[in-house]
């Protein structure tokens, strides 16, 4: 059995000194502890989902595909905001990914 974690945007707050993210991947075992990257809240967060893959790579199986409005930085149909989503595609392979939702 695998566990994997839906982030949202407090995911990546510091909280002293240390982002639960990073915590929860370097505290984990790899291989019973994935992640489902919401890509919109990570973006939302100031955070590029490519780096992510590169800093833990092969840990998230599931990404939740959302787009955001370059405005109001809420949620919006994909392909109507402003995230690249071939950019993050392009780079599936090294984040693991098998589904995205």
């Amino acid at each position: 059995m695998q566990f994997a974690y839906h982030n949202h945007v407090t995911e990546f707050d510091n909280v002293e000194g240390v982002r639960p993210f990073d915590y929860i991947l370097n505290h984990t075992d790899k291989d019973l502890v994935k992640m489902e990257l919401d890509l919109a809240w990570a973006t939302k967060a100031k955070q590029d989902p490519v780096e992510l893959f590169k800093l833990h790579p092969g840990r998230y199986p599931l990404w939740h595909v959302k787009d955001l409005d370059k405005t109001t930085m809420e949620p919006v149909e994909v392909g109507a905001g402003f995230i690249d989503f071939k950019r993050i595609f392009d780079n599936a392979k090294e984040s693991g990914m098998k589904y995205f939702l």
